[in-house]
């Protein structure tokens, strides 16, 4: 009795001897892609960008949902070792007429658009729960928000205006009524040495309390920024008070103390350029003028000096003691 074909026999019966090394050939060639693809090819983990769409009339209450969500890519080797978190978005619609109250979102790996030749194998976080809550809009106060310091010496002068000063904000009902006011973006006054009027978008959150809670608001908003150089004081001492006489009447006048120390306070190069005789202060006696003696506690008054204010040493000027004699003759101003 004949010993049974082997495997040779019937390869060659099926393909003849060709046909042998063609089948080898294609068994070898599907292992070797096999295996150049596991080693050309990578999986991993990221975190992927989600943006999650509200109806209008709702929004996201107890603070905003995450700003990205894991999720794990395969694809060529190189390309998924460099792949960046912006090169994936994800997006999810909440449908129009969801509820207000608790909201799980549930992904999988159409959420997401990736770059050619990549693929998400799984959405590691695949569910994530938000609660939505009725908006509606209310006026709130701008608040600007400066950064950065202006060139070394000088200063922000005063407050910075927003014009509009209010706007209306959209956003959860019940958060809103206890916001008091929304932010400016940060408004950069590095090294600047003049002041300056700019659009600024508004933030898009509200503070309440600590929490930041999401609002929308497509307004700008003109900022304007005043920069002056920094004031600094500097005492002036035994400065003369003298005595302002009406037209047309001559006085013999007293005034005690006949000298005041005073404090100039303005701008570096003013105030350091500014000379005794500049300061001029005097009494105005035209509200004691008459014939005879007359005697008077009066303020002293003060003669303007450009980016300069000057006052007391310690405070306001005092006011001094005026003994005037008064007689009816031609005459002008006298000590």
């Amino acid at each position: 009795m004949a010993a049974p074909a082997g495997i040779g026999y019937w390869l060659r019966r099926a393909f003849g001897a060709d046909g042998i090394l063609a089948a080898v050939s294609v068994a070898l060639a599907t292992l070797l892609w096999l295996y150049v693809n596991d080693e050309l090819s990578a999986e991993r983990e990221i975190v992927a960008p989600l943006k999650i769409q509200i109806p209008e009339n709702m929004a996201v209450g107890s603070g905003p949902p995450p700003a990205g969500v894991r999720i794990r890519v395969r694809g060529p080797k190189r390309k998924v070792e460099l792949i960046g978190p912006m090169e994936i978005q994800g997006v999810y619609r909440v449908p129009d007429g969801a509820p207000p109250g608790p909201f799980a979102v549930n992904l999988d790996a159409g959420n997401f658009s990736t770059p050619p030749e990549v693929s998400i194998t799984r959405v590691v976080e695949d569910r994530i729960l938000i609660e939505l809550t009725q908006t509606s809009g209310r006026p709130l106060r701008v608040k600007p928000v400066i950064a950065g310091s202006p060139k070394d010496g000088f200063e922000i002068d005063g407050s910075p205006a927003a014009v509009p000063s209010e706007v209306t904000v959209t956003g959860p009902s019940e958060d809103l009524k206890n916001a008091e006011y929304i932010e400016t973006e940060p408004v950069d006054v590095g090294g600047m040495s003049e002041g300056f009027s700019r659009r600024v978008a508004l933030a898009r959150f509200v503070k309440v309390g600590d929490r930041p809670v999401p609002v929308q608001c497509a307004e700008t908003v003109e900022i304007s920024v005043r920069i002056r150089e920094r004031t600094i004081p500097r005492v002036f001492q035994g400065i003369w008070v003298r005595a302002l006489v009406p037209a047309g009447v001559t006085a013999r006048v007293s005034i005690k103390p006949p000298q005041v120390n005073v404090k100039a306070v303005g701008e570096r190069r003013r105030v350091t350029q500014l000379r005794p005789e500049d300061i001029r202060l005097y009494v105005d006696l035209s509200d004691v003028a008459g014939e005879g003696s007359r005697q008077a506690t009066l303020p002293i008054l003060v003669v303007p000096i450009p980016g300069v204010t000057v006052s007391g040493e310690a405070g306001a000027l005092p006011p001094v003691a005026v003994e005037a004699t008064f007689a009816p003759a031609p005459g002008t101003e006298s000590k």
